[in-house]
């Protein structure tokens, strides 16, 4: 499912079940599906909606799950980075998106995270040398050259 804590989002005046709401928008957002196909689904499992209000619930309660589903992701990536490096390190240099602001303050180690400007460069531009020489070729001639071109770059 989708989310597990629902703290802000409030369910009141609707004329269906919380679970039902939550099911409709992770159809759609995590299978990429239309309104009309949400729809569908929902009616194969006897829930009688129509795509015009899993439409609006998307728009009501979609922003919400968003944010929480980017936090969830970016805790779940700075746990895992954190736990292949062994030790805590000293400095946290990242881009300015909240997800990662979130994710650090609930990791408890938010005082690492530095944002100033031109720290993160190095690693924005590690992949300039790459992009140059695929600008030089343009396109591949066959697949094997293009697997020989990525092979030769694959430890960057």
């Amino acid at each position: 499912m989708l989310l597990d804590s629902d703290e802000k989002i409030s369910y009141d005046r609707h004329r269906f079940h919380s679970d039902i709401i939550k099911q409709a928008i992770w159809l759609y957002f995590r299978f990429t599906m239309s309104y009309r196909d949400v729809e569908e689904l929902l009616a194969e499992r006897g829930i009688d909606v129509s795509y015009v209000t899993v439409r609006r619930w998307v728009l009501k309660f979609g922003a919400e799950y968003a944010l929480r589903i980017k936090k969830r992701v970016a805790l779940k990536l700075l746990r895992k980075l954190l736990q292949n490096q062994g030790i805590l390190p000293t400095k946290i240099v990242a881009d300015k998106l909240k997800s990662y602001v979130s994710a650090l303050r609930e990791s408890e180690i938010r005082h690492l995270h530095y944002t100033t400007n031109r720290l993160n460069n190095r690693a924005e531009s590690s992949h300039v040398p790459i992009r140059r020489r695929e600008r030089k070729m343009q396109r591949f001639k066959s697949q094997k050259s293009a697997q020989m071109f990525l092979s030769i770059y694959r430890p960057i």
